[in-house]
């Protein structure tokens, strides 16, 4: 299956309630991409809103929950992972490599700012993009699915 032939779809971070994440402290964004069909990602990317003032590069992994919520067994980065390099200008967009993993529903992804922009007048800004494609239903990639009674 070649990248170019598939039915690309993409979860934007941005919502006219949210506001772009910050990249000059590290920890978990905010908003979560919650899997509620199965798919497959093909890459993770950042709109850069503010621009990138460092004296290293920012990193950003996307960890695969396998429980909506939790961080039993949580990866680190299994998703994808971005290195925004210092200077990077808003309104440029970072991609990941090909990634090709396969999540279920009741999977969750998260973005984790694990290197933050640093030095003097560090700032940075940043809102995530997860472009997936769907995968066909079966029994073996919906162990989380509940079918309803009516």
């Amino acid at each position: 299956m070649s990248q170019g032939r598939e039915s690309l779809l993409s979860w934007d971070s941005e919502n006219p309630s949210a506001t772009a994440d910050v990249l000059t402290a590290t920890g978990d964004h905010a908003g979560t991409f919650k899997v509620s069909r199965p798919i497959t990602v093909l890459a993770i990317a950042a709109t850069i809103t503010t621009a990138v003032v460092s004296s290293g590069a920012v990193v950003v992994k996307a960890d695969k929950r396998p429980t909506t919520g939790s961080d039993a067994s949580r990866g680190n980065g299994d998703v994808g992972v971005l290195t925004i390099p210092a200077g990077t200008a808003a309104g440029k967009v970072v991609r990941s490599a090909s990634t090709r993993i396969n999540l279920n529903p009741g999977d969750e992804v998260v973005f984790e700012v694990t290197t933050a922009a640093a030095g003097g007048g560090a700032a940075g800004g940043a809102q995530y993009h997860v472009h997936y494609v769907p995968r066909a239903e079966s029994v073996g990639n919906l162990p989380d699915v509940v079918v309803s009674a009516t």
